[in-house]
């Protein structure tokens, strides 16, 4: 198993980069600020990013700069011809997962990413512009369509899941299945030096458990663990093409993706024969002071 080290800390490159300090928290990554553009995030995480981008001045920088990069794309994908038949399914899944997969490998690397760009050049260069007709999920991504019913997390009773892979003694959890090949995993309460094993499991969904009285807020491709008292996390990951990303607060982590592991700065990985175990850093709140 390939278990690859980068820094996930999403500071700012060039100019503007601001270390993370008392006078800012924790600087989100590229991928939180597009979530909190997309209205995707938790409450609670997205009221920690509202508060983080009062008193940043960098991050409102990119938060603008996402917001162009967006306005552009969109230009271009409402000018797609519709008449076009549509990609099959696989093609679709492919072409989200490239994305993804082409993202991750620029994490920690000093790169600013574009998320929205890399989508342009993707569906507009590669062969994909029948993706970005009206109803495939790449154009609602860009035109501001509000998403399918059932993906906002709902809360769900721990005791009475269905569809868990094995057991284990004291924990509790929930599965979830991907929503464009993407699984946000959001742990809260969580203490430091709690450890987080990622594993790869089997089926085509995520588990993830916890110590018994954890509660799950649960819809596809997003689980917020509520944790009430000490105890470690156990996430399951199917094979196959996906992302799983483990936060606290909107503090990345640890991402799974293109078959390699990632971790966030500061964050210590113990390498295992079918994944990896985290300790959960003292500065992972992710919470402004």
């Amino acid at each position: 198993m390939s278990i690859q080290l980068d820094v996930l800390d999403g500071t700012p490159a060039g100019p503007d980069r601001t270390p993370a300090g008392p006078d800012h928290g924790p600087h989100p990554d590229e991928g939180i600020l597009q979530a909190f553009l997309d209205a995707s995030l938790p409450p609670e995480t997205a009221a920690q990013v509202d508060a983080h981008l009062a008193a940043c001045e960098p991050c409102r920088h990119r938060v603008a700069a996402l917001e162009a990069l967006e306005g552009r794309v969109r230009e271009r994908l409402e000018g797609v011809d519709a008449s076009r038949p549509p990609l099959g399914r696989p093609d679709l899944d492919r072409a989200r997962w490239e994305v993804r997969r082409r993202r991750a490998s620029g994490r920690g690397r000093g790169m600013r990413r574009r998320s929205a760009a890399a989508a342009a050049g993707l569906i507009l260069v590669a062969g994909g512009v029948a993706a970005a007709i009206p109803g495939s999920p790449l154009r609602s991504l860009f035109t501001g369509q509000t998403s399918p019913a059932g993906h906002e997390p709902a809360m769900v009773t721990s005791a009475a899941v269905d569809g868990l892979g094995e057991a284990l003694p004291g924990m509790t959890g929930v599965a979830v299945g991907f929503r464009d090949a993407r699984v946000d995993v959001v742990l809260e309460g969580v203490q430091p030096g709690t450890e987080v094993e990622m594993v790869i499991g089997t089926g085509d969904r995520v588990e993830v458990l916890a110590p018994e009285g954890a509660q799950f807020r649960a819809g596809t491709g997003s689980v917020v663990v509520e944790l009430d008292r000490a105890g470690d996390v156990l996430v399951r990951i199917p094979p196959g093409p996906g992302t799983v990303v483990v936060r606290s607060g909107f503090r990345q982590l640890a991402q799974w993706s293109g078959g390699a592991f990632q971790f966030g700065e500061g964050v210590s990985a113990e390498p295992r024969s079918d994944g990896v175990r985290i300790q959960v850093p003292a500065d992972a709140g992710g919470e402004e002071p």
